[in-house]
């Protein structure tokens, strides 16, 4: 029996730490104080005068970010610095004022979830919102018939576009972006949109989609 109770204590141990690790996410409103490339690729000694070399397929960054508001998370600093990898070139979070991002931690280092972010803006009650579809950056197997809540921003948003693709698109993600009603009003090339869906809502589509599907949820 002692045996037994012993054994149950011990799972029950590994799955709390196993859940700690888990759920090493940060969600957090970010503003960008610095982004800089790196290289990526790794050169180890692998024997006497043998040498392996790793390269990466992605673009490589360090970020660091001014934590304006903690969404998910118990981060404490006031700034962020983490590592952001992208496939496609230039990571199309850096071109916003203000954005919403997740950060896990891996090994005691900081890593962007890779392309998962929110352009957000200020809205009129006081919170974060950001404009268009909430699912836009998912796989539309995880679209849900939600319809949430619209809060409207204290200064509309306003997008140029060309040929109804974002005018200054720095990648290919960014560039297959489409802008419709009724998220946007739509008068020549120009997208407005006056509300959009609060950063707790965000947070909900990513923790029901992507991260679910990446295991962090």
């Amino acid at each position: 029996m002692k045996r037994i109770n012993l054994m149950f204590i011990l799972l029950l141990l590994l799955s709390v730490a196993r859940g700690q690790d888990k759920n090493k996410l940060y969600v957090f409103i970010g503003h960008k104080i610095s982004l800089d490339s790196f290289d990526a690729s790794k050169k180890e000694e692998i024997g006497p005068g043998v040498f392996s070399t790793t390269i990466s397929m992605d673009n490589a960054y360090k970020a660091k970010y001014r934590v304006l508001k903690n969404v998910y998370g118990d981060y404490q600093g006031d700034t962020i610095e983490f590592e952001v990898y992208d496939h496609y070139g230039h990571p199309p979070f850096a071109n916003y004022e203000n954005v919403l991002l997740f950060v896990s931690e891996h090994n005691g280092k900081l890593y962007h979830e890779k392309y998962q972010y929110f352009d957000v803006y200020r809205t009129k009650n006081g919170s974060w919102a950001s404009p268009g579809d909430p699912y836009r950056f998912e796989p539309e197997v995880h679209r849900k018939e939600v319809a949430f809540d619209q809060v409207e921003f204290q200064k509309p948003v306003r997008i140029e576009l060309v040929n109804g693709r974002k005018k200054e698109a720095t990648n290919a993600m960014e560039f297959n972006m489409t802008y419709e009603e009724p998220y946007f009003e739509l008068k020549r090339n120009n997208a407005t949109a006056r509300k959009g869906t609060d950063v707790k809502d965000l947070f909900q589509v990513k923790k029901e989609g992507v991260l679910k599907s990446r295991g962090v949820f």
